[in-house]
């Protein structure tokens, strides 16, 4: 995992813009602080309305120094308050009692790594995993990405596919890869049962090696010139046909 030293070695991490923030808070997570621009703020009611609830929460609140904030941040046009969190970290053992989760391998870029958890969460995952030398989970560009899904899920970062299938297996999840080609269509694929979705490298998707370790590979029709579709935007069509499965099933037996 490519990890921020820092992030690990204090056990907290960084949430820079008030969406994040305000999911932070409705997720009850354990804000460690929150930290505001006093001028920045006087013209910001929203952000005033979270500094608010914060106090009220008992979180410590601290102004800081004038645009402090442009300075230190790494966006272009930075929200006026960031907070301070707990990592989220979970052990794969954990994720046992899941039925349905989203495996990365190899991802390395924040937007689409962020992409991946809010998809996997708004479709109904509940855990999502990062392998193979992905990027940091806590990445501040990840954390914006991911809109605050990753207040809601459980989060793994694991070393070798290799080693993160066999586990996952042993807890019982069929994995299924998705690949350009060679497999089935995603739409034929049994998506309601205890499954783990497999997706790859931004650049170079699953090897042969690691799509020959999953149970079953899928592969998302294309027409036109487009070969193939940004590793965010492919989690998100397999999520939600899988979401879409797994509704009809329950329509089917009276449930929603």
């Amino acid at each position: 995992m490519q990890k921020n030293t820092f992030r690990q070695k204090e056990g907290v991490f960084v949430a820079e813009g008030i969406n994040v923030i305000e999911v932070a808070l409705e997720a009850s997570i354990d804000i460690e602080a929150l930290y505001y621009d006093p001028i920045e703020v006087e013209e910001h009611i929203v952000a005033q309305q979270i500094l608010h609830r914060a106090l009220v929460k008992g979180i410590r609140v601290y102004p800081l120094v004038p645009n402090i904030i442009s300075k230190i941040s790494n966006t272009i046009n930075p929200q006026p308050i960031l907070a301070v969190l707990p990592r989220l970290d979970t052990e794969l053992v954990e994720l046992k009692e899941m039925d349905f989760l989203v495996i990365g391998v190899g991802i390395k870029d924040p937007g689409n790594a962020g992409t991946i958890m809010r998809s996997a969460q708004a479709a109904g995952a509940q855990g999502v995993i990062f392998c193979d030398n992905s990027v940091d989970i806590y990445n501040p560009k990840l954390v914006r990405a991911s809109a605050g899904a990753l207040f809601y899920l459980s989060l793994v970062e694991a070393s070798s596919f290799e080693e993160t299938i066999l586990k996952i297996k042993s807890l019982g999840f069929f994995t299924v890869a998705s690949l350009v080609d060679k497999g089935i269509d995603y739409t034929e694929a049994n998506l309601v049962r205890k499954i783990a979705l497999v997706v790859g490298n931004e650049a170079n998707g699953l090897n042969d090696q690691i799509a020959q370790l999953n149970d079953l590979c899928v592969t998302i029709p294309m027409k036109g010139r487009t070969e193939s579709l940004n590793v965010g935007m492919a989690t998100t069509v397999l999520c939600f046909e899988a979401a879409r499965q797994r509704r009809q099933l329950g329509n089917a037996h009276g449930t929603y």
